[in-house]
């Protein structure tokens, strides 16, 4: 009785120790609708904390790392859209990175429930597009994405970590047809007679005149 006592506080101290853990990469989301389609990246925020050379030290030249820690990073949309000119279909995918002393290479893998290590193998059903980072970016403490421009029908989404800064262009198709179709307009287009009146004001007697 008294053992099987022990191993029940035993067990209890251990629950309580393990749930009080706290992560060194919380979770965060950022979202954002352009026109009717949502866009959602869902991602892990590792912070510097004092490492120097993260990218080319920690972070491996030619290796595919996830922008983040634990599972892999994740963008969803619900309507088809463009990113760098590149066509994805509507869905959930991880997000991987490829990064070089030149462009870095990014990699949308439709196996979206993914952790970053082991270092995964290129998705043959990926998407995969070419980005120039900035690398001479004001030091970001926290990894962040962020959407930082804007339009009608489009948006640049950033990521930036320590002095890297990856600038991705996103489209979305618009909800309405910016041209009208010739079929759509043949019943409106006619030859039209119109009368156009000039209206004068007369100063000296405070009157107008047609």
């Amino acid at each position: 009785m008294r053992f099987a006592f022990l191993l029940v506080i035993f067990g209890f101290l251990c629950f309580n120790d393990s749930s009080a853990q706290v992560s060194m990469s919380p979770r965060g989301t950022i979202s954002q609708v352009i026109d009717g389609t949502t866009i959602t990246v869902d991602y892990s925020r590792p912070r510097l904390r004092d490492r120097k050379n993260l990218f080319g030290g920690q972070i491996f030249w030619g290796h595919i790392w996830t922008p983040g820690a634990d599972e892999a990073t994740t963008i969803e949309f619900d309507k088809d859209i463009k990113i760098e000119d590149v066509d994805l279909p509507a869905g959930k995918y991880s997000m991987w990175m490829v990064h070089k002393k030149g462009d870095w290479e990014v990699i949308l893998d439709p196996n979206w429930d993914q952790f970053h290590l082991p270092e995964p193998k290129r998705p043959d059903n990926g998407y995969f597009f070419w980005v120039t980072p900035d690398t001479m970016a004001t030091p970001k403490e926290t990894l962040t994405f962020d959407f930082s421009r804007l339009e009608n029908f489009g948006a640049d989404l950033q990521m930036h970590f320590d002095t890297r800064l990856v600038t991705m262009n996103i489209k979305v198709k618009p909800s309405v047809d910016l041209i009208v179709r010739e079929e759509v307009a043949k019943p409106y287009l006619h030859t039209f007679n119109a009368t156009m009146l000039v209206t004068e004001w007369n100063k000296e007697s405070n009157t107008t005149s047609r």
